[in-house]
């Protein structure tokens, strides 16, 4: 009783909180986001920004905590806890409810108070996102015509849902911009994924032309995007496909898409070096590729090789002392 009583009064203050916005210009430069962990696996949450700046949050004695982020700007966080992580979206003004179940700690996570209609739309996004994957996996026997039909459809179901959020509530259009582009390069994922499949499985030549038509549409210098999931996965499968593509023309009798190969990977580097300008994003896709690289590379030649191209990128730093930091294993 004492622990629900205690729960009931700090929903009640933020959603006070939350009222005092309605109708009033946001003048504000800060938020505050508020929590409870049930189940937990340790006695702090840590809150990530897209700088990697975080900040380390104890829990009290009900398993709740709370932090007032000073800030001007709209953008995206992170709450980890033990090892799950999920990401908001945070607006000055906003006073954000977080309630999370550790042992389905995605599918239990729930906002309430101000900013909680956008961020439970992102959660259900991504929810939906995992559900898309598992049509992906089964489509290897889909004519493109068929999966286009299927994908078009989720497509098209998710931003009438984005548009019906909007009717209901008041959204920036900082977010509205954010979660639309998050529904879009979800469905260059799965498309993407679609093309890699059938390449891999069934050999050039298999996809339609038309079928790629929406490649127009996939930009690699978004950098407000460069921190979310959605759009990091997207743009990785798109440079594995362009990279193997490429190969293909070059080497038709090669399986470019063997990205257990070391050659092909040393080309996907190439590719994403070319391809890729904001040095963040492009920096973190190099040291993965790299660390694998590093890990295929079992001769002198090979390792030889491997540290070229990576010298050659533009990796920043690329040097000595940071060649054998990238060779240390994960």
């Amino acid at each position: 009783m004492r622990y629900l009583y205690a729960f009931l009064c700090f929903s009640i203050i933020i959603l006070a909180i939350g009222c005092q916005n309605n109708g009033v210009k946001n003048t504000a430069t800060y938020a505050k986001i508020l929590g409870e962990i049930v189940n937990p696996k340790s006695n702090y949450v840590t809150i990530l920004d897209s700088n990697r700046n975080f900040d380390t949050i104890y829990l009290d004695e009900y398993n709740r905590f709370s932090k007032t982020i000073d800030s001007s700007l709209s953008k995206i966080f992170w709450v980890l806890h033990s090892s799950e992580s999920q990401l908001f979206f945070l607006e000055p003004g906003d006073s954000l409810l977080f309630r999370i179940n550790t042992i389905e700690f995605d599918e239990t996570l729930t906002f309430s108070g101000t900013g909680s209609a956008k961020n439970n739309l992102l959660v259900n996004n991504f929810l939906v996102n995992e559900t898309s994957n598992l049509l992906i996996r089964k489509s290897r026997n889909s004519t493109s015509r068929q999966f286009m039909r299927v994908s078009d459809s989720i497509h098209n179901k998710r931003l009438q849902e984005l548009d019906k959020v909007l009717k209901k509530n008041a959204l920036s259009n900082k977010f509205m911009s954010f979660a639309k582009a998050g529904i879009d390069y979800q469905y260059y994922y799965q498309n993407e994924q679609y093309v890699y499949l059938q390449h891999k499985y069934k050999g050039s030549g298999t996809i339609e032309h038309a079928f790629v038509n929406y490649r127009k549409d996939i930009e690699l210098d978004k950098k407000e995007l460069s921190d979310y999931y959605a759009y990091f996965r997207a743009i990785d499968i798109y440079l594995k496909n362009i990279s193997a593509e490429k190969c293909a023309l070059k080497n038709p009798d090669l399986d470019c898409y063997d990205y257990d190969k070391l050659s092909n990977l040393h080309h996907l580097i190439q590719t994403t070096d070319s391809l890729l300008h904001i040095e963040k994003l492009r920096n973190r896709f190099i040291k993965r590729l790299g660390r694998d690289a590093i890990l295929l590379s079992v001769t002198p030649e090979e390792i030889k090789m491997t540290k070229k191209v990576l010298f050659d990128s533009k990796l920043t730093p690329a040097n000595d002392q940071f060649f054998e930091e990238l060779s240390k294993k994960p």
